[in-house]
Formats: structure tokens, sequence, C-alpha cells
């Protein structure tokens, strides 16, 4: 898989209008399959489109889902055609005269690893922010995504094995996380989770952070960490202290170097603590 920003992609503070991103899927021999036209209302940008690929419904063959829009093409050439996407006006522009789209239908989409084709769509969630200070600065269109293995079931419950796919939005100030699953040809939404005020953050990375089977989401940023249990329920935060870790192979081992920082940051200090780790 292949994402393809235009020469004219912006970063989210930055106006202007930018032209189409495309998704296009290969062999490993170079041969391209198809092509997926994200349209005229998906702003191109670093953080505007996150794709998953992985196979959600454990039939041996990869999904793709990402985030689209009224004018999406799947790779077949069509337009998309799937829930709310079927009595949508693809030809409508939504974007202002600053070149950021802030208003108009989102959709989270699936498409076919074989073909391209949408196999399902759905209403985008998270949605936009309602508060003024995200939504003006754009900080609500920063996206973040992956595939993890959450609970997937009722609140509490453990995880069944099978991939969710996960949508953030938001950054700094405030960032929501959804968890979506994949079955029988249909997108279902799993959890709807908030970050603590303050700890939006610019990764995310998922681990099963307490070995009870189910993967945790976690992003970090400064001065404080966030994590959100599986079961859409803050794990921790902290307003005074982050610690996060950088590691690097050498020879046959890993070394990390944990860092703390205490706020405020007046004349912090920074230790390194060596980790040898055979994997």
């Amino acid at each position: 898989m292949l994402k393809w920003d235009p020469s004219d992609a912006k970063e989210n503070s930055q106006t202007g209008s930018t032209s189409n991103v495309f998704l296009d899927g290969y062999t490993l021999a170079g041969a391209r399959l198809w092509r997926i036209d994200l349209g005229p209302n998906i702003r191109a940008g670093a953080h505007y489109t996150q794709f998953v690929v992985y196979d959600f419904d454990g039939d041996g063959r990869a999904e793709v889902a990402v985030k689209t829009a009224p004018g999406t093409k799947d790779g077949t050439g069509a337009y998309l055609s799937q829930g709310p996407a079927a009595s949508d006006d693809d030809g409508a522009l939504y974007r202002d005269s600053s070149g950021y789209i802030l208003i108009g239908p989102e959709y989270l989409t699936v498409f076919s690893g074989t073909d391209g084709k949408e196999l399902d769509t759905v209403n985008f969630e998270p949605v936009r922010p309602s508060t003024a200070y995200d939504y003006d600065n754009k900080r609500g269109d920063y996206f973040l995504a992956s595939a993890a293995f959450v609970s997937d079931g009722a609140s509490g419950m453990a995880a069944t094995g099978r991939p969710s796919i996960l949508m953030t939005r938001g950054l700094l100030t405030t960032e929501t996380l959804a968890a979506w699953s994949w079955r029988d040809g249909k997108l279902a939404r799993v959890w709807l989770a908030s970050a603590p005020p303050g700890n939006g953050a610019h990764s995310l990375m998922v681990a099963d952070t307490d070995g009870d089977g189910a993967q945790e989401s976690s992003g970090v940023r400064r001065p404080s960490p966030a994590t959100v249990r599986r079961n859409a329920r803050p794990a921790s935060a902290s307003a005074t202290r982050c610690t996060w870790a950088i590691c690097f192979p050498r020879g046959p081992v890993w070394r990390c170097s944990w860092f703390t920082r205490t706020e405020p940051c007046p004349g912090t200090t920074y230790t390194t603590h060596p980790v040898a780790k055979s994997s």
C-alpha cells in the first residue's frame, strides 16, 4: 500500500486548497492492482489521511480502512455507494475559502484488499470537535490510526482475539479515539473514548500493558502521557511527569534509555537508565 500526497499538500496550520490523495495497492513485484481516489473533500497533508491495512475479519485477506468523504472513488472507479454515501452529493465541494474542510459528511470506509472495491461505509467517528479552540486551530483535523486487539465486547470483557480498527482525532487540548470492528461484511463501533483534557497526543501506540490479553492504546506527549484501556476507561494520566524510552540495537541485544521529565521544567534534568533486552 502506498499513499500519494500531491505536491500542494498542506500542514494543518497552512491555508490553501490541495489536490486529491491516492491510495494504491501493489503486488510485491511492483504491479499496481488498484487505486483509491479520496476525492476533493479529503485535504492532503501528513496529518489528515491515516489508513490501516489488516485482515480484520480473519478470512485470510487484508482489508483497507480509511477516512473518506463525498467524491471518494473506490478501486473500481465507482463513487462510494454504501450506507450514508448512498444518498450524498459526490459533486459537492465542502472546502472553505482558506482550503480547509470543516463541514460536510465524513465517512469511514473499508475497501477490499483484492480489488479496492468499497465493502462498507459508515459515518466517521470521532466527529468534529465542538470546542472553538480545537476547531478553529485545526487540531480537530489531526488524525492517527492503528489496528489493535482491544476488548471488542461489552465493557470489561476480554478480547476475542480478532483485531479492531482504531481511529483517533484531535491534538493537545482534546483527543478522542474510536474502536471499530469489521465482522460479516459490516462496520460496527465497539467503543468511543476521550483522553483526559490536555492529553491529546502526537503518537498512538498499542500494547497489552497489564497482561490481561487485550491491548490498550497509549499516546505520549510532553508533559503528560495518557493511556486508554481496551474498555474505553482512561488508565493513567499525570500532569507532572512524563517518562519515555529510546531503544536501539547494539549487537545481539537492545538497549533502552529511559527519560523522565518533571514539570515545571526550569532546571529540568534528564537521566538515562540503559536496560539490556534479549529481543
